[in-house]
């Protein structure tokens, strides 16, 4: 990604979302991509599925972001056959992913890596 083209297309489009697909072990000037993106209010996602292992000046892919997705489909680096992992350092985030992934009515006390109860607060279907 250039950045500076990026920064364009950001003010241009009015995005609110920037996924960065990090391919073959390479990745993107991770800090200035940060920068633009707390700068015009976006929200960073990472696909970090192809850079396991992979640091941009000593922090490893999937920790720029907000969210790291990591799918673990039969061609990647770590594969499961099918599925994948989504993480987060952000637990408002993280109660809204486990509703919407099926985890509501209570069955999220059934995993150890989702938010307390107090997080998920208004979520639908608690």
């Amino acid at each position: 990604i250039d950045p500076d083209d990026l920064e364009k297309k950001m003010i241009s489009s009015g995005a609110k979302y920037l996924m960065v697909s990090h391919m073959r072990g390479k990745l993107a000037s991770m800090d200035r991509i940060v920068e633009l993106c707390e700068k015009h209010g976006v929200y960073l996602i990472e696909d970090a599925a192809h850079s396991l292992g992979v640091e941009w000046k000593g922090k490893h892919s999937g920790h720029h972001g907000k969210i790291a997705a990591i799918s673990s489909q039969s061609y990647k680096m770590l594969n499961s056959g099918e599925g994948g992992f989504f993480l987060t350092n952000d637990p408002v985030v993280g109660a809204k992913a486990a509703v919407y992934a099926g985890a509501y009515e209570g069955l999220s006390v059934k995993h150890i890596t989702v938010p307390g109860k107090e997080v998920f607060g208004d979520l639908p279907n608690l």
